[in-house]
């Protein structure tokens, strides 16, 4: 179920980068340059996995940029799972996170 579970959200994932409005709109407070209509996600992805327990908020946002480095570097970088984990960690608030390895 694991597995099955991953590759579900990673096809989601996938979808969600490509799509735009209404999905996504401008940001308001001009940090990130998009932000997630979390109704508009809820009718586009309503399968979940159960409902979101009680104190439990959901955010996203979304950004790109272009990235001047080396091929092997970038992959590299993304390969190391602790060197992703304090990338994403450090930029974001404190919050527990669970890490798949597959």
């Amino acid at each position: 179920m694991i597995i099955e579970l991953a590759v579900a959200a990673m096809e989601e994932l996938v979808r969600m980068a490509q799509m735009g409005e209404p999905l996504w709109s401008e940001s308001l407070d001009g940090i990130s340059s998009s932000v997630l209509n979390e109704d508009e996600y809820m009718k586009t992805f309503p399968q979940g996995i159960g409902p979101k327990p009680a104190g439990f908020n959901t955010e996203a946002s979304r950004e790109s940029a272009v990235v001047i480095m080396d091929h092997i570097n970038l992959v590299e970088i993304l390969m190391d799972v602790v060197r992703v984990l304090l990338v994403l960690l450090l930029g974001a608030p404190n919050r527990e996170a669970f890490l798949l390895l597959t």
